[in-house]
């Protein structure tokens, strides 16, 4: 990924086929799509470098970056729940860890 520094480290659990407008893995270096926080989109990108390629159905731990990191970090804390949208809901997400400097 782009030497981006990534804020968050979360669980990813992506939405099977059939439960999800998704039907294909995820690229294998990083992912982006709308991270939904409390009913607002998020622009965020998924570092996959360390993991690889997603399939629906899998749950993974991802290093997480978010393009408006000032405005969304606040509304974020381990345990806190969010969604993956691309099309619609394709991932149930938990913040693991906060990445500070």
């Amino acid at each position: 990924m782009v030497n981006w520094k990534s804020h968050i480290i979360a669980t990813i659990q992506m939405r099977p086929p059939g439960q999800s407008p998704r039907k294909k893995r995820t690229p294998s270096e990083w992912f982006g799509c709308p991270c939904v926080v409390d009913e607002e989109k998020w622009d965020c990108r998924l570092d996959l470098t360390d993991i690889g390629a997603i399939e629906p159905g899998d749950r993974v731990s991802v290093p997480m970056v978010f393009l408006s990191p000032q405005e969304v970090l606040p509304k974020l804390h381990p345990g806190k729940t969010f969604q993956l949208w691309d099309r619609g809901i394709i991932a149930d997400g938990v913040v693991e860890k906060i990445l500070t400097d």
